[in-house]
C-alpha cells in the first residue's frame, strides 16, 4: 500500500506507520504475497480505512462529508503491466498523482 498526503505531488508525505497499520486488507486470493499466477483469475480486494488514517486533517467522523480522491491497482512489475483505477484518469501513461482526476467521494 502506497498513501501520501500534501498539496501536489511535489510536496507529499507518507503517511506513518501506524496509519499503514491500521488499515485492513481482506482479499480472495488470502493475505500472504505469492508468486505472480498465470492464467485469468476473479479476486476482490475489501479494504477498510479507519478515520484516524486520515492525518491531514483533525475528522473524528465522515458521516455527511464529501472529499476527492481515487482508488489504484498497479500492476506494474509483472509480466504483462496493468493498471486499474475507480475513477478515470484520461491521459495516455499511468499517471496516479492527478487531483484533476479525483473524483467526489460522499460519505453516508
Amino acid at each position: 500500500m502506497y498513501a501520501c498526503v500534501g498539496p501536489d505531488r511535489n510536496k507529499r508525505n507518507f503517511l506513518p506507520d501506524s496509519a499503514f497499520c491500521a488499515v485492513q486488507r481482506y482479499a480472495t486470493l488470502g493475505g500472504n504475497p505469492f508468486e505472480e499466477r498465470k492464467g485469468g483469475y476473479d479476486w476482490e480486494l475489501s479494504v477498510v480505512i479507519p478515520v484516524r488514517c486520515l492525518t491531514a486533517h483533525d475528522i473524528k467522523k465522515l458521516d455527511g462529508r464529501c472529499m476527492k480522491g481515487n482508488f489504484y491497482k498497479c500492476g506494474d512489475h509483472l509480466s504483462v503491466p496493468h493498471f486499474v483505477s475507480y475513477a478515470p484518469i484520461n491521459v495516455p501513461k499511468p499517471d496516479f498523482h492527478r487531483p484533476d482526476c479525483f473524483c467526489k467521494l460522499v460519505f453516508e
